[in-house]
């Protein structure tokens, strides 16, 4: 029986991530190539998990020592239910953005169905449009730069022009 377990376990951990042939990776590109993304320098905004009736997300200010906003979306009155901000005051500092700024990250990733969108402060540009809770798949940097690997969280290497690739992603 530990046996068979250790077996499933394996399996689960092989599956997991994403495959991506070099069409979709295309695909994507070109259909974000010179998109702007309209989300400010120094933000995050995650799709935490998806319900029949809500989604939460979590919207930071990408720096990583911040606390975050807990944002609740009603699916069915597509609009925000509940901005949760309470890590702010048990953390002792200010917020640091006002609910519409919240609400405009929000429909800025609906709009996309993306499931991370982040900027750093100099402008480069997180995705993941694919798996919940998985780190960003793509890196758009602001400039064109001459490195074919970029360490940001995750080791990124070149595609094409200023799309960059999580090294952990799985290519066909």
């Amino acid at each position: 029986m530990k046996l068979i377990s250790i077996f499933i376990f394996l399996c689960i951990v092989a599956c997991t991530g994403i495959n991506l042939d070099n069409k979709d990776i295309d695909t994507f590109i070109t259909k974000y190539d010179n998109y702007p993304f309209g989300i400010p320098h120094g933000t995050g905004i995650l799709l935490r998990s998806r319900g029949l009736l809500e989604n939460t997300y979590i919207v930071d200010n990408f720096d990583g020592a911040s606390p975050v906003y807990f944002v609740s979306y009603n699916l069915m009155a597509k609009s925000i239910s509940k901005i949760d901000s309470s890590m702010f005051n048990t953390m002792n500092r200010p917020q640091y953005f006002s609910p519409q700024e919240i609400a405009r990250l929000v429909d800025t990733l609906r709009h996309h169905d993306f499931f991370l969108l982040a900027s750093d402060t100099s402008g480069n540009i997180f995705i993941n449009p694919f798996i919940a809770n998985e780190p960003p798949y793509f890196l758009k940097t602001k400039d064109l730069i001459q490195n074919d690997k970029v360490k940001s969280g995750y080791i990124y290497e070149r595609y094409r022009g200023r799309w960059y690739l999580n090294n952990m992603i799985k290519r066909h």
